[in-house]
């Protein structure tokens, strides 16, 4: 385990200084590892490493087919927090794709193992994929209510960084809605949280 870590956290050194093709190589090189010895729950983390990277890199297609591999091995584990988050980045990912229906596909599979369990937090990504899908379909309500459940749960812990995500898509669905005057209050709130979090982007 000691060389398979090892390799991992090059590979993570190397992505967070922007040099993918040696994170690449190590991830790779660890998930060659983890199946040898058989470590089918690191395997998984060894996608998800893989299938990150290649949505750096612009790559969605590549990054689906890694977190496809990912969710299996998640399935077959019996693993229900690491299945959602894989079942989120799937729809995330077929969104970016254009392919709503499978989004929602993957992201109601996870809506059904989250409610059985009754998974209450982290769910901020699920929902935002969520609303994103409905969004792509042009269904402005069922995206709206998605938005506005972050929102109210981001006010509530304040987190200012996801709350600029919730309050720019709100104002975007407004946009589509034709309610102008509804999208210039929640635009205005983003350049607001934008500045004051110092953001340059």
């Amino acid at each position: 385990k000691g060389e398979i870590f090892s390799t991992r956290l090059k590979g993570i050194k190397a992505e967070f200084t922007g040099d993918f093709n040696t994170a690449i190589s190590c991830y790779l090189h660890c998930l060659d590892l983890f199946r040898d010895a058989k470590l089918s729950k690191y395997e998984s983390s060894a996608l998800s490493d893989l299938a990150y990277v290649n949505m750096q890199l612009k790559n969605p297609a590549k990054a689906k087919e890694y977190y496809q591999q990912s969710t299996v091995l998640s399935k077959k584990s019996g693993e229900a927090i690491s299945l959602i988050s894989n079942l989120t980045n799937l729809g995330g990912i077929c969104n970016q794709l254009g392919q709503s229906d499978s989004a929602l596909f993957y992201l109601n599979e996870a809506w059904v193992i989250a409610n059985a369990l009754k998974v209450n937090t982290d769910l901020t990504f699920l929902r935002n994929n969520t609303g994103n899908a409905w969004f792509r379909k042009k269904e402005w309500a069922k995206a709206l209510q998605y938005f506005r459940l972050n929102e109210q749960e981001n006010i509530l812990i304040n987190d200012k960084d996801q709350l600029w995500y919730d309050v720019l898509n709100m104002g975007d669905v407004y946009i589509e809605m034709a309610q102008y005057d509804s999208a210039k209050i929640y635009l205005e709130k983003a350049m607001n949280l934008a500045k004051e979090l110092h953001s340059k982007r």
